[in-house]
């Protein structure tokens, strides 16, 4: 089969070129169809990258918005720890000076 095949290839040139172009034209098939694969693989890649880029924007957002309110949460911490050394100052300038009043009365 293989030799009659052959032998009626080599007679007619035309049938080996139409046999030559199916054999193409089955493996451009096959290539668009790879191509086609890959481009939807790289599509779905590319979204994900998008998704997660979104993601992490959003979450580095909120992360700047939790360390803003931190921080004057500790600003607030901070001013009324101040006012509070300073109530003790005085009570201390207070206690100080009663102290020396009954040391004087005494």
């Amino acid at each position: 089969l293989v030799s009659k095949m052959s032998s009626a290839l080599s007679a007619s040139p035309t049938l080996w070129l139409k046999v030559m172009l199916m054999g193409l034209s089955r493996h451009k098939r096959a290539d668009g169809r790879m191509v086609n694969k890959l481009q939807d693989d790289f599509d779905s890649l590319e979204a994900e990258h998008d998704k997660i880029k979104s993601n992490a924007a959003r979450e580095i957002e909120n992360l700047r918005h939790l360390l803003s309110c931190r921080r004057e949460e500790l600003d607030a911490k901070h001013t009324a720890y101040n006012e509070l050394q300073k109530q003790i100052d005085a009570l201390k300038a207070d206690v100080a000076i009663e102290k020396e009043d009954l040391a004087r009365q005494k």
